[in-house]
């Protein structure tokens, strides 16, 4: 039995999510993992638009909510493609939410045995103020959690 049968990879569409995506298919490939790729709405941004549409009858909070989820399914399909993983057992979950509970959440649900996400590298005065998914992540996560440093340059 291999020691990871479902990793999952937190994308945020930053510019680290690829290397997260290609690190997943690196892995699931030899262990014969499957590989779950989790995108969260953050839900902040749901309420900032549900106010900006508020009394607007042409576009509805539903009708943003599904293009969205469309839009980031299909660039998780783009970053997949992008790192090789197309003949791999993936699932794409797109889900509403505050982005570590959602996590958390599909962790459970997906049962999963290995997350996978980048770190985007803030100080510390802006996860003070605002707060860290990535530092939340590493005090909640059920199961091990793979983070990726940005990588550094060259020069």
């Amino acid at each position: 039995m291999a020691l990871y049968q479902r990793i999952m990879v937190a994308v945020d569409f930053s510019s680290y999510s690829q290397a997260a995506v290609n690190h997943g298919v690196a892995l699931a490939r030899p262990l014969g993992a499957s590989l779950t790729l989790v995108n969260v709405i953050n839900q902040r941004d749901v309420n900032t638009i549900e106010r900006v549409l508020y009394g607007q009858s042409d576009f509805s909070l539903v009708d943003y909510i599904e293009q969205q989820t469309e839009e980031r399914t299909r660039s998780l399909q783009g970053l997949l493609a992008e790192a090789g993983g197309a003949d791999l057992p993936v699932e794409t979950v797109v889900v509403v939410g505050v982005p570590y509970l959602g996590l958390l959440e599909q962790i459970v649900e997906k049962r999963a045995d290995l997350l996978i996400m980048s770190t985007k590298g803030r100080g510390n005065l802006a996860d003070t103020v605002i707060g860290s998914c990535a530092q939340k992540m590493y005090q909640r996560c059920p199961v091990p959690l793979l983070s990726l440093r940005p990588e550094k340059k060259k020069g």
